[in-house]
């Protein structure tokens, strides 16, 4: 009976470890899929703030080259409003890029690019009534965005195919992740039952040995008595602490 208590006791305290044990390991995975979906959506907000700069200074260099020939000051009022916007966009990107040691350098590359494509705005902000006289000059604003414009276009390119890539391989790893997370739930709801059961099937078959022991000493106790009554004898119990029988 010692025994059983004694082995009954080791497999509850086993099955609580193993279970603390397997929870843990729950949580972790959880955690693993938690972390995934914040970087494939991290991955996607760059891609999206990419687009949006670039859609901005596509509209600046559309405005600048529809002030060069209109000379409207309603354009002028928007190429500033634009140029807000993309500073804006920057900063969000910047943002969110500085955690990618590869992203941030290009994000830092792309900032001179995008000061150069304000200066070559604001040269043409500039224009004076002398310089629309000259064909040549007209010439030269129209067309000194396009190479910067270019740079811009082909960075932002590489930005976004670096994003592609990020955003198959976490992908990948939030699918891996979302794939063996049942399975882990489900081991972890067999072990539990399991090792529960055990402590349970324990406890039930030493209470079923206290009771056959208990009818043992019953009886026994029983017998006992009987024999002191057929053959007139008694029995005596010493108290210690009041020295008295």
């Amino acid at each position: 009976l010692l025994s059983s208590s004694l082995v009954q006791k080791l497999i509850f305290a086993l099955s609580i470890a193993l279970i603390f044990f397997i929870s843990a390991i729950s949580y972790k995975n959880l955690n693993k899929l938690s972390e995934s979906t914040k970087m494939v959506n991290h991955t996607y907000d760059v891609s999206l703030a990419l687009e949006k700069l670039f859609m901005n200074v596509k509209d600046l260099e559309s405005q600048k080259r529809n002030y060069i020939l209109t000379r409207n000051d309603t354009i002028r009022n928007q190429i500033l409003a634009e140029k807000t916007k993309i500073s804006q966009s920057y900063e969000e990107l910047y943002f969110l890029v500085n955690d990618n040691k590869q992203q941030f350098e290009n994000v830092k590359e792309l900032d001179h690019l995008i000061k150069e494509k304000f200066a070559i705005v604001d040269d043409a902000l500039n224009l004076t009534v002398e310089d629309y006289k000259n064909y040549k000059t007209i010439k030269e604003n129209l067309l000194k965005g396009a190479p910067v414009m270019e740079k811009i276009r082909d960075k932002i390119t590489e930005m976004t195919n670096i994003e592609k890539r990020l955003l198959e391989e976490r992908t990948n790893t939030y699918d891996k992740i979302s794939q063996n997370s049942p399975i882990i739930n489900f081991v972890t709801l067999l072990v539990t039952i399991g090792l529960l059961g055990t402590s349970l099937f324990m406890l039930l078959r030493i209470l079923n040995e206290t009771k056959k022991y208990n009818a043992k000493l019953l009886l026994a106790q029983e017998s006992s008595n009987m024999a002191e009554q057929i053959g007139n004898y008694g029995t005596w119990q010493f108290n210690i602490d009041k020295d008295e029988f």
